[in-house]
């Protein structure tokens, strides 16, 4: 059975792919120090507990962290752990190689009709 990480001393957090309003996202591995070594790398979003509480969001948060444990699409990024401790919130995600849609919107400025109707399809 898969031992998902429960602190940040699980991981390593190698690369930063990007910061939001409400925090950062990571490229992680498994920490050497925990048991179970993995190849895969996850996107570990950490979002400060000082920002959801200064704005009220904790019942959001939870929210959010229920409907996306229970989500399963091909084409929508799977939650696969989270925790937290005394500063942070830490979501752990399936890791997607070329980022997502908003920085594909980003780096392109507009997607063509073509383009639009397919991942709108999908």
């Amino acid at each position: 059975a898969q031992m998902w990480p429960t602190s940040p001393s699980d991981l390593v957090f190698e690369k930063r792919l990007g910061r939001g309003y409400f925090g950062e996202v990571w490229q992680c591995h498994r920490s050497a120090l925990s048991k179970e070594a993995s190849g895969k790398p996850w996107a570990v979003k950490k979002v400060p507990l000082s920002l959801i509480q200064q704005h009220s969001l904790t019942e959001q948060m939870e929210r959010e962290i229920d409907i996306q444990r229970k989500l399963r699409h091909p084409f929508i990024v799977e939650l696969h752990f989270d925790f937290r401790d005394d500063s942070h919130v830490y979501l752990g995600m399936e890791f997607a190689e070329g980022g997502g849609m908003f920085d594909l919107l980003s780096k392109s400025g507009r997607f063509s009709n073509e383009l639009a109707a397919k991942y709108f399809f999908e």
